[in-house]
């Protein structure tokens, strides 16, 4: 008899185990909360250039709801309009409009995942330049290509030359 109960107590305790390493294995998968893949700009990323637009993408959807916000120098808010990509509902994203000028920018977003979870999370980047350099910059190589042209037309080679005036006899 005492053999018997052994045996009942090792299979209840096999049996435990198998549920509860069964469990284990699944739950992580089952329970797991929606993560950010990757954002553009990327964390930590120093552009020369302002983005025209910041994103977010997940690993799964995301539902109606979700918002992006992006902070500037002294966590100024500056204004977004995020929606979902309807080609991919795992990217959260907005246009930048204005553009943002130069300094360190804090991207912040809340989601609503499937299962209902709200999550929050956050991205640094830093923006050196902004376009009126960039437009500075072409202008002045603009001007240095077109100075020598003007040099050029200036000295009336033949390929330039309007055609003498008929004369009339």
């Amino acid at each position: 008899m005492p053999m018997r109960k052994i045996l009942s107590f090792s299979r209840l305790l096999i049996t435990f185990l198998v549920l509860w390493l069964s469990a284990s294995w699944f739950t992580p998968r089952i329970f797991a909360h929606t993560e950010a893949l990757q954002t553009e700009p990327a964390a930590g990323a120093v552009l020369w250039l302002a983005p025209r637009e910041v994103s977010v993408t997940f690993d799964q959807p995301i539902l109606a709801g979700s918002n992006l916000r992006l902070f500037g120098e002294g966590f100024k808010e500056i204004w977004l309009a995020p929606y979902i990509d309807e080609q991919d509902p795992r990217r959260l994203h907005s246009i930048l409009y204005p553009r943002i000028t130069p300094g360190k920018y804090t991207l912040q977003w809340i989601i609503i995942a499937e299962d209902g979870h709200v999550l929050t999370g956050f991205t640094t980047f830093h923006v050196r330049l902004d376009d009126d350099w960039l437009i500075a910059l072409a202008f002045c190589g603009l001007v240095a290509l077109l100075l020598p042209a003007k040099q050029l037309w200036k000295k009336r080679t033949p390929w330039n030359q309007s055609p003498a005036e008929p004369t009339q006899s």
